[in-house]
């Protein structure tokens, strides 16, 4: 458990949850998954869904 929370808040502290690297990693997702283009995930990005 102690492992978990030291990755857990080391996310947070190197800012790897902050919301332009959530955006990036949904652009990545979608683009690797052939649910969108690569410029399709570029203009939306700031919009796209990080579910």
């Amino acid at each position: 458990m102690f492992a978990y929370n030291v990755i857990k808040n080391s996310d947070k502290e190197t800012g790897l949850l902050d919301p332009a690297v959530r955006q990036f990693r949904a652009a990545i997702y979608a683009v690797g998954n052939g649910d969108m283009t690569v410029d399709e995930a570029v203009a939306s990005f700031g919009t796209l869904s990080e579910d």
